[in-house]
């Protein structure tokens, strides 16, 4: 499902608006079919969407986040809905240890470093990396 507000020209999902944009008036046909990547901003929407029977709610960031007061609102919101809350931790702060053995695992032509503190340490790992700069594009 895609939720968007904005969609700009020449995007991957100007591709698909027309044909397989779901919108949350026809959530309710069948909202088991459905994930949505949630923002409390959404709440409104979807509670006119009348498509929250059965839903669960998946949390992967940091608990810490939870104890800040803008969740509060949220907290309440899936509590008035009876929808319970799966804490699923991620970090994205990987091991080298668990880096060395996904890639050995992924088997990739290249392996790009992205988001990394230490990208210049990626040749002792790995045999196949490729760096990039921030921003940069290229062809896969």
């Amino acid at each position: 499902m895609i939720f968007a507000t904005t969609i700009l020209k020449n995007t991957v999902l100007d591709k698909h608006k027309r044909y397989n944009r779901i919108y949350t008036d026809n959530l309710h046909q069948d909202p088991s079919k459905y994930v949505v990547l949630f923002r409390p901003l959404l709440m409104t929407d979807l509670d006119l969407a009348d498509c929250l029977e059965g839903a669960s709610f998946i949390y992967s960031q940091w608990g810490g986040y939870l104890e800040k007061g803008s969740y509060r609102t949220m907290e309440s919101w899936l509590k008035k809905h009876g929808i319970p809350m799966i804490h699923i931790h991620t970090s994205g702060h990987a091991s080298p240890l668990d880096l060395k053995r996904f890639a050995e695992a992924m088997a990739p032509k290249a392996l790009v470093p992205i988001h990394s503190f230490a990208p210049e340490k990626y040749d002792a790992l790995f045999p196949n990396v490729v760096y990039r700069h921030d921003t940069e594009w290229w062809e896969v």
